[in-house]
């Protein structure tokens, strides 16, 4: 009996030690980690984009990419939490055909010309744009704050799988516009008078160099048409998905994919008209070649500070490599 008693005993105490040791080897899961990742993918600004007469607009996303360095906590060996910092760089081209129509304008209001007579007359400042193509990049802060969920997989657990969801706070820390150069693209000034039954200088007629109206060719070439983006901070949400390696020494390799959408609209200045007339206008000053300055004095917002943009966010999607080291 007392030979019985001591087997139960020392079943009982090898079974214990081994659900202990299988506890423990799990629990080296838990704990502090630190990551370094990068991603590369489609990377964009979203919106609507919608010119004259009802035009629908359209907007190209290129390449993007992204760094980041992040902490990373995981109570067990499956949940955690996650945060950090990483930049991220965000690129699109926006597109308007346009038109060279006499009427197809924009209006950018009522002005008094004082002639060389000296003789005032009230008349409506006019432009016209085609093939318009505009570059847009930014260069964004990003702060993460994620629930992540891992779990190891196989006999020897040397591989797993890893998936993270949150937000992603989006501080833009540079923001510009570019008019892309081309031949195909043309711009036009008019002025319709009071008492005058012709919008003078319009494509359809002649060229009225004196007051700087007319039309000219690749008008980012002759005019520098870039400046910066007027943006407010965006919140996103966030997924993670992937697979991780198991390196040795405390190390994983995390091979995946990510998708952040922006939830809110993050112009700044998204009011204002895509010109805005100067205070005088009317050049009568020659270039090079003798040929009129054209547009001089004009300012483009461009498209992401005007009202031609509906609501604007951010949108990235693409694959994510990261290197994690348990602390």
């Amino acid at each position: 009996m007392k030979v019985l008693h001591g087997a139960c005993l020392f079943t009982c105490l090898a079974f214990a030690t081994a659900v202990s040791a299988q506890n423990a080897q799990k629990d080296q899961k838990a704990g502090s980690y630190l990551s370094l990742s990068g991603s590369i993918g489609s990377s964009s600004f979203d919106y609507k984009l919608e010119g004259l007469k009802n035009e629908k607009g359209t907007r190209e996303g290129k390449i993007g990419y992204a760094f980041d360095l992040r902490y990373s906590y995981f109570f067990d060996s499956h949940w955690g939490i996650s945060s950090g910092v990483g930049i991220s760089h965000y690129q699109t081209t926006g597109k308007l055909k346009g038109s060279m129509a006499d009427n197809v304008f924009y209006k950018l209001g009522n002005f008094i010309d004082y002639d060389e007579e000296g003789r005032p007359r009230n008349f409506e400042f006019r432009t016209r744009l085609r093939n318009q193509k505009e570059k847009q990049t930014a260069y964004l802060l990003e702060v993460p704050i994620l629930g992540n969920y891992q779990t190891r997989l196989g006999d020897t657990e040397r591989w797993g799988i890893y998936a993270g969801l949150g937000i992603k706070l989006q501080l833009p820390v540079s923001a510009k516009f570019k008019m892309q150069q081309g031949a195909n693209s043309q711009f036009n000034v008019s002025g319709y008078y009071e008492g005058i039954p012709t919008d003078m200088g319009s494509p359809s007629n002649p060229p009225v160099p004196q007051h700087g109206y007319g039309t000219i060719t690749d008008p980012n070439k002759e005019l520098g048409w870039d400046d910066d983006v007027k943006l407010k901070m965006g919140i996103a949400g966030s997924a993670e998905l992937g697979v991780m390696v198991d390196l040795g020494k405390g190390m994983d390799l995390l091979l995946g994919g990510y998708m952040d959408y922006g939830f809110n609209d993050i112009q700044k200045k998204g009011n204002q008209a895509l010109f805005i007339a100067p205070e005088t206008y009317h050049p009568s000053r020659f270039g090079e070649n003798n040929t009129p300055y054209i547009g001089k004095g004009i300012t483009y917002n461009g498209m992401l500070n005007s009202h031609l943009t509906d609501k604007v966010k951010w949108i990235s999607w693409g694959g994510k490599i990261a290197l994690r080291f348990k602390l």
